[in-house]
């Protein structure tokens, strides 16, 4: 009788396994795929017209990893950039265009990681610009960022830019 309960089992079991592999569910996207991932970007000053590069001069990375994705109410309008506290320390969500892949505008956004707040301008995604350390051809990010608590208040502009992360360990920074 247990070996019959037994074989039984197993033959539900791998019915089940083969019968799962054959499944068609398409699982879908979010409704800010296009805007969302993780990008290497370098942090430049804004300064009379000309950028310098401050990534390494002041962090001494060549790359910092930053994050943009959905929000829970998973609409196009709206996306979380998210430094992951590897500059500034920053966390908000952020007026998006999923469609027209534009991120940003005038108003003021919370900071959810500590009591303070930042601006984002001109944000976009350029889908097959940009490029990975060893060449692979991905999308660039790039958006202009002001801070309430920076010295002076909303003075310095800071300008991201840079690409998707690849996902390859020779990419990495």
């Amino acid at each position: 009788m247990n070996k019959k309960i037994y074989s039984l089992c197993m033959g539900l079991l791998l019915f089940a396994a083969v019968t799962s592999c054959d499944s068609e569910v398409d699982p879908g996207g979010t409704a800010t795929q296009n805007l969302s991932g993780e990008w290497f970007v370098k942090v430049e000053i804004l300064d009379e017209g000309e950028r310098f590069d401050v990534t390494e001069l002041w962090l001494g990375v060549e790359r910092i990893l930053v994050s943009t994705y959905n929000t829970a109410a998973n609409i196009p309008t709206e996306i979380f950039v998210d430094d992951n506290s590897n500059f500034w320390d920053f966390k908000g969500k952020v007026k998006a265009d999923a469609t027209n892949f534009v991120f940003g505008s005038a108003d003021i956004i919370t900071n959810l990681q500590y009591e303070s707040q930042f601006i984002i301008t001109d944000g976009k995604v350029l889908n097959g610009v940009g490029h990975s350390k060893t060449g692979v051809v991905t999308d660039s990010i790039m958006f202009t960022i002001k801070f309430n608590d920076d010295d002076p208040e909303w003075g310095t502009e800071y300008y991201f830019s840079g690409h998707r992360r690849t996902g390859f360990i020779e990419d990495e920074y």
